[in-house]
Formats: C-alpha cells, structure tokens, sequence
C-alpha cells in the first residue's frame, strides 16, 4: 500500500513539473521601449530591416548606443563585440554574464527595459530570446525561420 502511494505521489509530482516548464505566452512589447540585438555578420541590415517590419513597438538607436559607449569606453562592450551566447535550449533563466552585466549597462544608457537578442540558429533559422536587460531574467524563447514572425509575436496583436 505504501507503495502505491510512493508511486501516486511521483507521478503527481512529475506531472506538476512538467506542467510548471510549459512555454508561456510571451509580454507584449507593443509601444515599450525595447532593444533589439542581431548576432551575425550581416546584425545592423537585418536590425534596420527588422525594426521597420514591426514598428508597434518603440526600439531603442543602436547606434545612439554605440556613440555613447565610444565616448565612455569602459562602460560596457559595443553590441558587436559582445560574444553570441549559445543559442537557447529553452530553459535557462537568467542570461549570465558577461551578457547580463552587458545587457543591464546598454539599459541605463537606452532606457529600454528589454532586450530581444536574435541570433541564426541552424537548423531551424533563427533563436530568439527576451530578456529583462534589469535582472537579466530571460522571459522568453522562441525558434523559427522567419524572424519577422518571431518579433511580430511580441509586438502583441
């Protein structure tokens, strides 16, 4: 009978677990101001390109950013030679650092709460994550290929 129990108990609680992991719908970023990254060689075309496709949301000037921190080099690394993270696997929760302490300075200086990092991921095309560029708390991850839908889902309906 104790047994049983042990058995009933873990298959709840399992259940509950696997229930807890489940992908949440992601914040709408419609009209805050957010920051939008793009890893790769060709980063500001497709940031340009990107930021025209969904204008529903108030993107912060990368390149107001990059003048900023060439005036003050110490403050924090430029956005292009910060390292690319590895793409997420989806679970992580907080972004470490140096990405963090990174993402936290570039949001003192645009006054953008969030940070949508977007990266190629082969095989699928591109990865997405949203960050909390305050606590570096990763809100949101999202895979695809197309990346104007994967920003389009964030900018709300």
């Amino acid at each position: 009978m104790r047994a049983w129990r042990t058995a009933v108990l873990l298959a709840l609680g399992a259940a509950w677990g696997c229930a807890a992991h489940r992908a949440s719908p992601p914040p709408e970023l419609r009209g805050r101001a957010a920051l939008l990254l793009v890893a790769g060689p060709e980063g500001d075309a497709q940031r340009r390109a990107l930021q025209a496709a969904v204008p529903a949301v108030a993107w912060a000037d990368v390149d107001a950013l990059r003048r900023t921190l060439r005036r003050n080099p110490g403050l924090a690394p430029e956005p292009d030679a910060l390292p690319t993270p590895p793409p997420p696997l989806g679970r992580e929760r907080r972004l470490p650092d140096p990405w963090a302490t990174a993402l936290r300075r570039y949001a003192a200086v645009t006054d953008a709460r969030w940070v949508v990092w977007l990266q190629p991921a082969p095989p699928e095309g591109w990865a997405l994550r949203l960050v909390d560029a305050r606590t570096g708390a990763v809100l949101y991850v999202a895979r695809g290929s197309d990346p104007v839908a994967l920003l389009t889902a964030l900018a709300g309906p």
